[in-house]
C-alpha cells in the first residue's frame, strides 16, 4: 500500500511502539525482544506485516568468589536477560557434577545449605535463550574450618602441707575421714605439749 496518505504504527506484544515509517533499535536489551507488527493505513484500507526479534541472553550480573565455615549457608548467585527469558544450569569449572543436595542448579540462585569441605570449586553460570548459551566467569567457592577467636584455660594447683605427727589416715568417707584426722592431731599435740608437773 503505497501513497502519500499514509499512516503507520510499530507495535510490540500488541502494545504501541512508534509512528514512524522506520523503526531503529538502538543499544538493544531483552525488553526489546518480541513480536512487532506493522500497521500501514490510508483510505483504501489498512495492511500489516509482522516479524519476530530474539536477543541472545547476556549477564547483567555475574557470580561472585564465595567463602564460608563448614555446615554454614552459603550461595552463588549470577543473572542474565534474553528474549525468550533463559534458563540456567549451573555446573563445575572444570566439568565435573555438582553433588546431589545442593539447591537451585536449574535456576540464577545456586544454595549450598550445608556447605561441605568437597563443596570448594570453581563453579559457572551457563543461561540458555532460543539454542544460544553463554558461561559465567567463573567463581570459587571455598570452605575453612571454624576458628575458635578465644581460649579459656582453667587451671587448678593444689598444696598440700605435712604435718609432723607420726601417723596419718585416710578413708573413703569424708566425714569419717574428718573425725579421724581430728583425732589424730589432738593425739600429736598432747604428745609435744610438756608437762607443766
Amino acid at each position: 500500500m503505497g501513497g502519500p496518505d499514509n499512516t503507520f504504527q510499530w507495535l510490540l506484544n500488541e502494545a504501541e511502539r512508534a509512528s514512524e515509517s522506520s523503526l531503529i533499535l538502538q543499544s538493544v536489551r531483552a525488553v526489546d525482544g518480541g513480536v512487532y507488527t506493522c500497521v500501514v493505513s490510508n483510505a483504501a484500507g489498512t495492511s500489516n506485516a509482522t516479524t519476530s526479534i530474539f536477543i541472545s541472553p547476556y549477564f547483567t550480573s555475574q557470580p561472585q568468589a564465595m567463602g564460608g565455615a563448614n555446615d554454614t549457608v552459603v550461595t552463588l548467585t549470577c543473572e542474565a536477560e534474553a528474549f525468550p527469558a533463559p534458563t540456567y544450569q549451573w555446573s563445575q569449572a572444570d566439568g565435573g557434577m555438582i553433588r546431589t543436595g545442593v539447591m537451585g542448579q536449574t535456576t540464577a540462585l545456586l544454595m549450598f545449605d550445608p556447605l561441605l569441605f568437597r563443596d570448594e570449586g570453581d563453579y559457572v553460570c551457563n543461561a540458555t535463550s532460543m539454542g544460544v548459551t553463554i558461561q559465567s566467569q567463573p567463581a570459587t567457592l571455598s570452605g575453612k574450618n571454624p576458628i575458635a577467636t578465644s581460649v579459656q584455660v582453667k587451671c587448678v594447683f593444689v598444696y598440700i602441707q605435712l604435718l609432723p605427727w607420726p601417723w596419718f589416715l585416710m578413708t573413703r568417707h569424708t566425714t569419717r575421714g574428718m573425725m579421724l584426722l581430728w583425732s589424730a592431731m589432738q593425739q600429736w599435740e598432747a604428745q609435744e605439749t610438756p608437762s607443766n608437773g
